[in-house]
């Protein structure tokens, strides 16, 4: 009789168990997915002639990086700033990776950094009038759909906004004359002002609004930590100057490649 209780009351242990582990979202024997919330998923290929660009920002490919890290597939889902508290709490997503004020980092709960920190700045033609960002009004300010920190700075300043599916789009645009500025990660466009073919649309303004790149995980102990040892090895420098090299690279490729005008000079 002993016996039976003792077996009835560990498979009423284990059912418990298992009912938290599901709602914490994170049952590696099941799912074999990390659902990474993202303020913005870069569309599917519509067709064959749908042209893939370097995303703006590294959110989603930190987000692959990781789930490769854990041994699983990526499934990415939009999360609104009103709305990403409650799918991390209900399950909806295991993490969240997103760009935060690096000031207010220190006070936020379960909170992992990705290695990536940058302010905001622009890239401009060397010979502009626009000294300060002020200076912005009325002017047409060229930003990535992903790029909503971006697109709200350059409201506040009064600029035109002319928004861009990507980074290249964005800032070829500069290039042809059509834009005034282009608004991204200032440490991005440091790095492709290196490159001698930009020197001419190299002018910026002073940087604003330092952020950095974050994971935040769902209250589940187990993926905490299992997020915490695989960012540490995401996280190191050597990678970080290699992704900063790519994205510069391959975004200048892209321009390169879809400018089919004369650099406005």
């Amino acid at each position: 009789m002993r016996r039976n209780y003792l077996y009835a009351l560990l498979v009423v242990f284990a059912t418990v168990a298992c009912i938290q582990a599901k709602a914490s979202g994170f049952l590696l024997s099941e799912s074999q997915q990390l659902r990474i919330g993202v303020a913005y998923v870069t569309p599917e290929p519509r067709s064959t002639e749908f042209r893939v660009y370097t995303e703006d920002g590294f959110e989603q490919e930190i987000g692959r990086e990781l789930a490769r890290s854990l041994g699983l597939q990526p499934i990415f889902v939009q999360v609104t700033p009103s709305g990403r508290k409650e799918l991390l709490e209900k399950g909806g997503v295991d993490v969240i990776v997103e760009r935060k004020a690096t000031d207010n980092l220190i006070k936020e709960k379960n909170i992992i950094e990705a290695g990536f920190r940058s302010p905001l700045s622009v890239a401009m033609r060397s010979d502009t009038n626009i000294r300060t960002w002020d200076d912005l009004a009325g002017r047409v300010v060229c930003v990535s759909e992903a790029g909503f920190n971006e697109q709200r700075i350059a409201t506040h300043h009064g600029a035109i906004l002319k928004i861009q599916r990507a980074p290249a789009l964005s800032l070829m645009l500069v290039r042809t004359g059509e834009c005034d500025a282009a608004l991204h990660d200032a440490e991005l466009l440091a790095m492709l002002f290196a490159d001698r073919n930009w020197h001419k649309f190299s002018a910026t303004l002073p940087p604003v609004e330092t952020s950095s790149l974050v994971v935040e995980v769902a209250e589940n102990p187990e993926l905490q930590v299992k997020v915490q040892s695989a960012l540490a090895l995401l996280a190191r420098e050597e990678l970080w100057q290699a992704r900063r090299a790519r994205w510069a690279r391959n975004v200048s490729f892209e321009v390169y490649l879809e400018q089919d005008a004369p650099d406005c000079h």
